[in-house]
Formats: C-alpha cells, sequence, structure tokens
C-alpha cells in the first residue's frame, strides 16, 4: 500500500505499532499497561479485526506509555 493510499486510521495504526516496536514493548505487555485485556493491541493492530474506535484519550495513554508525543501518531512519513 503507498503512503497516499493510507486511511488516517492506517496511519496511526501502524505507527503505534512502529513506536510500541521501538520501545521494545510486546503487544501483550502494551495491552496490561493500559489497564486493557491481553489481545487489545494485538486487535488493534491487525487492521483485519480493526473493530475499536480509536479515542485521542486512549492515543495519549498510548503515547505516555511509549514515550513519543501524540501526534507523531499522525507522521505519514514512517
Amino acid at each position: 500500500m503507498e503512503r497516499e493510499d493510507k486511511t488516517l486510521r492506517d496511519i496511526v495504526i501502524s505507527n503505534i505499532k512502529y513506536y510500541r516496536e521501538q520501545a521494545k514493548m510486546s503487544q501483550e505487555d502494551l495491552s496490561l499497561r493500559l489497564g486493557r485485556k491481553k489481545d487489545f493491541i494485538e486487535k488493534l493492530e491487525d487492521k483485519g479485526m480493526y473493530k475499536r474506535l480509536v479515542t485521542i484519550v486512549l492515543l495519549d495513554d498510548i503515547a505516555k506509555i511509549l514515550n513519543v508525543p501524540t501526534a507523531r501518531f499522525f507522521d505519514n512519513t514512517l
């Protein structure tokens, strides 16, 4: 998929995964630190199973845990 074909949701999800991996954190670890079920991030990152609304509050919480600015999740240059 080319960058310009990505939806905002695709960009945000890809960036969450990128920064999670940069932080050397598993999907399960991030889910648990968010206070969610163990497979929450797995389902979030798997576009085929994506059914949840990603809120700014959730993005802020993930950003704090991964120690990145929330705005980075909207960056389409990765």
